[in-house]
C-alpha cells in the first residue's frame, strides 16, 4: 500500500506538471489572440487609408477631366497608355499579393476545419467517457456523480477538464471569428481598385504585408505544434487519470478488507464474528426472559460489544450493569442465558438436559414460581431438568427427587427413583 501510495503521489505531481504546462499553454494563447486583434486593428486602419486614396484617385480624375478635356487626345492618349500600362504593373503587384493572403486563408481554413472536427470528436469521446463513468460509478455502489465527488478526497482535476473544455469551446469560436474575418478580408482585397501611389511605395507596402504573412505563417506554425503538444499532453493526463482511478479502486479495495479483518492477528474480525453469536444468543435469551420477568431485556454494551448489560423497563429503561444484580436478578438471567444458549444449539445439537445448581434461595416467592414454572414449560417439552438444591420450598413442587442424606464418616446415602443399593 505504501509503493501504491507512492505510485500514487507521482501521479499527482505529473499531472499538477501537465497543469502547468496548459496553464503556460493558455498564457500563449492569449498572447497569440492579442496579436490576432493588433492585426485586425492594422487591418482597418489600411482599408481606412485605401478608402481614402480611391476617393482622392476620384477627385484627381475628376480634377483631370476638367483640365484636359480639351487637350491633344493623342498626347492625351499616350499619357493614359503610359499611366495604364503603370496601373496594370500595380495591379499585378496587388493580385500577387491577393493570391499570397487567399493561400494563408485557405491554410488557416483547413487549419481551422482540422481544429473543428478534433473538438467533435472530443467532445463525442467526452460523451463515451462520462456514460462510462456513470457506469462505472454504478457499479461502485454510487448513487451518482455527486456521491462520488463527496467520497472523492480532490476535485480539482475534474474542474480543470470542465474549464478545458469550456477553453476548446470559447477557441473554436475565436477560430470561426478568425475565419470569418479572413473572408472579409479577401473580399475587401478583391474590390480593390487601382491607386495613384507610384511603383516604390506600392513594391514597399507589398514588402511589409510578405513580411507579415511570414510572421503570421511562423505564429501559425508555433500555434499548430501547441495545439499538437496540448493534445498529447492530454492524451497523458487521460492516461494517468486511469492509473489514478484503478490504483484507487485498489486502495479502497484494501480500505475495506482492513476495516472488516482488522489487526494482523485477527482480533477484529474474531471479535465481529463473536459479536454476531453473541447477538444471536441475547435474542434466545430475551425470549425466556419475557417469559419469565417481563421488567427486564438484554442488551450488548456499546462501548464493549462483548460485554452483556440489563434494561431495567420498571425504573424507566434505565440501563444497568450486570455487575449491579441482586442474587435473584442474577439468576433469573443466568437462567435466561443458558435457556438461550440450549435454544440456539439445538439447531445442530439436541439438547435434552438442563442441570441448575443451587441459586434458588436468593429468590423471592414470586420470582422462585416464575423460574419454576418456566421450566416446567420446558419439562413438557421432553427435556429432563436437575436441580440441585436445598430450598424446602421446592419440595412440593418436585415430584421426581433423589435425596441425598448425609452419615458417618463423611458419607451419603442416596435414595430415590433408579436408586439400587449395592
Amino acid at each position: 500500500m505504501k509503493q501504491q501510495l507512492a505510485t500514487w503521489t507521482k501521479a499527482q505531481q505529473e499531472h499538477f506538471n501537465l497543469k502547468q504546462i496548459l496553464d503556460n499553454y493558455d498564457k500563449e494563447n492569449a498572447a497569440f489572440s492579442a496579436r490576432i486583434s493588433s492585426l485586425k486593428e492594422t487591418q482597418a486602419v489600411q482599408a481606412q487609408k485605401i478608402d481614402k486614396q480611391r476617393l482622392a484617385y476620384q477627385e484627381q480624375l475628376d480634377l483631370r477631366q476638367q483640365q484636359f478635356g480639351e487637350k491633344n487626345p493623342d498626347e492625351e492618349e499616350e499619357k493614359l497608355n503610359k499611366a495604364l500600362l503603370e496601373k496594370t504593373q500595380a495591379l499585378e503587384q496587388h493580385s500577387k499579393a491577393l493570391r499570397i493572403t487567399e493561400t494563408l486563408l485557405d491554410k488557416t481554413t483547413e487549419i481551422i476545419n482540422k481544429l473543428t472536427k478534433d473538438l467533435l470528436n472530443r467532445k463525442d469521446k467526452l460523451k463515451q467517457a462520462s456514460e462510462s463513468f456513470e457506469r462505472h460509478l454504478a457499479q461502485q455502489g454510487f448513487i451518482d456523480t455527486q456521491a462520488y465527488l463527496e467520497a472523492k478526497v480532490d476535485d480539482s482535476l475534474l474542474l480543470s477538464w470542465q474549464e478545458k473544455a469550456k477553453e476548446l469551446e470559447e477557441r473554436q469560436i475565436s477560430q470561426n471569428t478568425l475565419q470569418q474575418n479572413l473572408t472579409l478580408r479577401l473580399k475587401q482585397e478583391k474590390d480593390k481598385q487601382l491607386t495613384e501611389l507610384d511603383y516604390e511605395t506600392l513594391k514597399a507596402q507589398l514588402d511589409t504585408s510578405n513580411t507579415q504573412h511570414n510572421n503570421l505563417l511562423i505564429e501559425l506554425g508555433n500555434t499548430a505544434q501547441r495545439l499538437l503538444n496540448h493534445e498529447q499532453n492530454l492524451a497523458r493526463i487521460a492516461s494517468q487519470q486511469h492509473i489514478i482511478e484503478r490504483k484507487t479502486q485498489e486502495v479502497n479495495r484494501w480500505r475495506l478488507l482492513y476495516q472488516l479483518i482488522g489487526s494482523a492477528d485477527g482480533k477484529k474480525f474474531r471479535s465481529f464474528a463473536q459479536g454476531l453469536t453473541f447477538e444471536v444468543m441475547i435474542s434466545y435469551a430475551n425470549q425466556q426472559l419475557q417469559k419469565m420477568n417481563d421488567r427486564y431485556l438484554l442488551i450488548r454494551d456499546k462501548e464493549k460489544p462483548l460485554q452483556l448489560n440489563v434494561l431495567d423497563n420498571y425504573q424507566a429503561g434505565e440501563i444497568r450493569s450486570v455487575k449491579n444484580l441482586s442474587g435473584g436478578e442474577s439468576f433469573i438471567i443466568s437462567l435466561a442465558l443458558a435457556l438461550g444458549l440450549s435454544n440456539m444449539t439445538s439447531r445442530t445439537i439436541r439438547v435434552d438436559s438442563l442441570f441448575l445448581d443451587e441459586g434458588f434461595g436468593t429468590l423471592d416467592e414470586d420470582s422462585l414460581e416464575t423460574a419454576l414454572d418456566t421450566l416446567a414449560a420446558l419439562h413438557q417439552e421432553n427435556k429432563i431438568i436437575g436441580i440441585i438444591s436445598h430450598i424446602e420450598a421446592l419440595k412440593n413442587r418436585i415430584s421426581t427427587q433423589i435425596q441425598v442424606t448425609p452419615t458417618v464418616g463423611g458419607k451419603s446415602i442416596l435414595s430415590g427413583p433408579g436408586i439400587k443399593k449395592t
